[in-house]
């Protein structure tokens, strides 16, 4: 399909002339952009709605509230819309993007994907092995929330979620990278990834706030926080790669399924030496 733009005004009808590939794409851009922003204000507006039926309508939840001094469901909600603000959620994804690319590197990276991706396809951060350019697999990651019920909840609908996309052909991203060759030089190139494995990556919030706070901020050696909570998302991941195995995988995936497998080994030798 052609795409146009208006260009100017003659008797009062505009002309069109087509667009460039460039101009096509950065309004493609933009539209994402639009859609990711609309997306996160109705996310918001849900968080709030859901309170009474996720949180405040389940005893164990009541309780943790009441013991956080709420003592009644109007408490409990400016208590959990003050909860919600403080994005814990944000400061594990930054937090163990930091943890990671000191462990890993410099033969991997991890890199936070759109936020486009992360709302339109689920996935939040990506790992690239900088030698290759492959796309190791892609995470879905949340914060454990302090209301067990809701959180196993969660926790299963994500591990539910990979394991139907591994069976479906895998996960994708827009706006995804590679490495290429411009000007003689290798570098990261914007390029659309498909049929990637996914995963769940989560994290405690105990183990978030003893990681913040135990993180080393004067250098760029991984402190001993950093390295056990590196350990403890390996062993999830290896876990999860134990339930994949037992699938039905789709075919297009089974080189991707088996390349994880080696690059957790991998990494796991690279931790070792830190």
């Amino acid at each position: 399909m052609r795409s146009f733009r208006q260009t100017s005004k003659e008797n009062g009808v505009y002309s069109k002339t087509e667009r460039t590939g460039e101009e096509s794409e950065i309004t493609s851009i933009r539209e994402d952009e639009e859609y990711a922003q609309t997306r996160e204000d109705v996310f918001a507006e849900i968080s709030i709605i859901n309170i009474d039926e996720e949180v405040i309508d389940d005893e164990e939840g009541q309780a943790g509230y009441r013991n956080q001094g709420c003592e009644t469901i109007d408490d409990m909600r400016k208590k959990y819309k003050e909860e919600t603000r403080n994005l814990d959620g944000v400061k594990m994804e930054k937090a163990i993007l930091i943890a990671f690319n000191r462990i890993l590197g410099p033969k991997y990276t991890m890199l936070r994907t759109s936020s486009y991706d992360d709302i339109k396809n689920g996935i939040d951060f990506i790992i690239l092995e900088i030698g290759t350019g492959i796309i190791v697999c892609g995470f879905d990651g949340f914060v454990d929330d302090k209301n067990k019920k809701f959180k196993d909840k969660r926790y299963e609908k994500k591990i539910k979620k990979s394991r139907q996309s591994a069976q479906k052909e895998g996960a994708e991203i827009k706006y995804g990278v590679t490495f290429g060759q411009k000007e003689e030089k290798t570098v990261l190139q914007r390029k659309a990834i498909t049929n990637m494995l996914t995963v769940c990556l989560k994290a405690d919030k105990q183990d978030l706030y003893n990681l913040l706070a135990g993180m080393n901020y004067s250098g760029d050696n991984p402190s001993e926080i950093e390295l056990e909570t590196f350990d403890k998302i390996m062993g999830s991941l290896e876990k999860q790669l134990e339930t994949l195995e037992g699938d039905e995988v789709a075919e297009v995936l089974s080189g991707s399924l088996e390349s994880f497998k080696e690059s957790l080994q991998d990494m796991k030798k690279i931790k070792q030496n830190k």
